[in-house]
């Protein structure tokens, strides 16, 4: 027995140090800086056990501080990840919404540069109009020039000109036919010189209000550069908040890990005592138990327990071992049931397998609950376990499985009910051959 004492804090003092020269050498803020007792107290005795109690709650206390900062921080990277997300829909948005009006400039550009030749060819046609109006304005003015020299001549002086009279009238006859046909040149000529003037100004008009419209789609365009601008601004500086936030979160799952690597540490020590103390008789296992038939007592939530369940431990030689691991029970699945294997399952058959060994933060026990229904409770006073965060008063935990009998995995002797330092009341059986079993959390 001294021997193995002599080994137990042998291994005490070695993994202090080793913890201590990584937490030195990681350099974050400094946690509780040994885990033993101190010189003037026996290492193997309840007063040391419940003062190592006391430091593993500090360290707890702590790791639940650097988990809340952790998860604050993980919340405030997801908010960030989704908020730059959202940016980058906008930004696309935006850019879609430019090409989009980029298009419609363009396709305003071909618009008034149809009309600008449509309205060139009608200026066009209005000045052949207007050049041919002109000429023939000269031709008949110099028609009635010559009508009007003509109607000077008498009528004896047709009769002395007797020769060229034929030729007069002739003459005369034809300058009145082409005056005729001249007015009604001319007025066709004027009326659609009028009707081109028409449709000219109607293309003017119709090319100055594409113009304001692509005026508008041009600011329009201008504008959504600007919020692109602005956009692609607050994207640049989210990221930079992310990237400071994932260093933060970096530091913080460092930190973490050491107080959970600390804290596991502290707990061994704590198991090692309690199982020091049961083997040393300091805590007696004297009444006979069956497998699956001695009632050990029943499933609760007593102590430091968010909800009812059976907190199970397996000791072999001292060390906690897995029992789903090495066949005492199969299943396994998280939320699955659990069935005899080379052992009884202590809650019965069909148990609710709620957390596995080893599965979270150096859990080297199983949690489990019966298969009863239950309901919920309330808690009228407040759960305080020395610092670690105090369970409030007005808490409501779950009673799935609440009374159901629990029962020795084997044939062995059980010790009186104990209390832990929490509250919590638990019995181990010695199954003999260095083989022992815990249960917590009885009602």
């Amino acid at each position: 027995m001294k021997r193995r004492r002599l080994v137990i804090t042998i291994g005490v003092i070695f993994l202090t140090v080793v913890l201590f020269g990584f937490l030195a050498g990681f350099g974050q803020k400094r946690v509780l800086a040994q885990i033993k007792c101190p010189a003037n107290m026996d290492p193997n005795s309840l007063e040391c056990y419940y003062y190592l109690q006391n430091e593993l709650t500090k360290i707890t206390t702590q790791k639940n501080r650097v988990q809340k900062e952790l998860q604050g921080v993980e919340y405030q990277k997801l908010s960030l990840e989704e908020k730059i997300l959202y940016t980058n829909t906008l930004i696309e948005q935006t850019e879609n919404e430019i090409k989009k009006l980029q298009l419609e400039i363009s396709a305003t550009d071909i618009e008034i540069n149809i009309l600008e030749k449509e309205i060139k060819e009608k200026e066009d046609a209005i000045s052949v109009l207007k050049l041919e109006v002109g000429v023939l304005s000269n031709t008949v003015n110099e028609r009635i020039t010559e009508m009007y020299k003509y109607s000077f001549v008498n009528q004896f002086e047709y009769l002395l000109d007797f020769k060229n009279i034929s030729d007069i009238l002739r003459r005369v006859k034809y300058l009145r036919t082409t005056r005729t046909q001249d007015r009604a040149i001319l007025g066709k000529h004027t009326a659609k010189t009028i009707a081109l003037t028409q449709e000219e100004n109607i293309l003017n008009d119709k090319k100055e209000e594409v113009e304001t419209k692509r005026e508008k789609v041009e600011e329009e365009r201008v504008e959504l550069g600007e919020q692109k601008l602005s956009l692609k601004a607050q994207q640049k500086e989210r990221e930079s908040l992310l990237s400071q936030v994932k260093t933060r979160e970096v530091r913080l799952a460092a930190e973490l890990k050491v107080l959970i690597d600390r804290e596991s540490a502290a707990t061994n020590l704590l198991s090692a005592l309690a199982m020091e103390n049961f083997q040393s008789g300091i805590i007696p296992a004297n009444t006979p138990v069956k497998a699956g038939k001695s009632v050990l007592g029943y499933q609760g939530h007593t102590g430091y327990s968010y909800g009812s369940h059976l907190h199970f431990e397996l000791w072999k030689n001292g060390k906690r071992v897995d029992p789903i691991g090495l066949g005492y029970f199969r299943g396994g699945t998280i939320y699955g049931k659990l069935y005899n294997g080379s052992a009884r399952v202590p809650l019965g058959e069909g148990a609710i397998l709620t957390q596995n060994y080893n599965s979270a933060n150096s859990h080297y026990a199983i949690d489990m609950v019966g298969s009863l229904s239950g309901g919920e409770y309330t808690l009228k006073k407040a759960v305080v376990c020395y610092n670690f965060p105090p369970i409030p008063a007005g808490y409501v935990g779950k009673l799935n499985g609440e009374g159901t009998p629990i029962t020795p995995i084997k044939d062995g002797k059980v010790t009186k009910v104990q209390t832990d330092a929490c509250g919590g009341k638990y019995v181990i059986v010695d199954h003999g051959n260095g083989e022992a079993s815990l249960y917590l959390h009885l009602r």
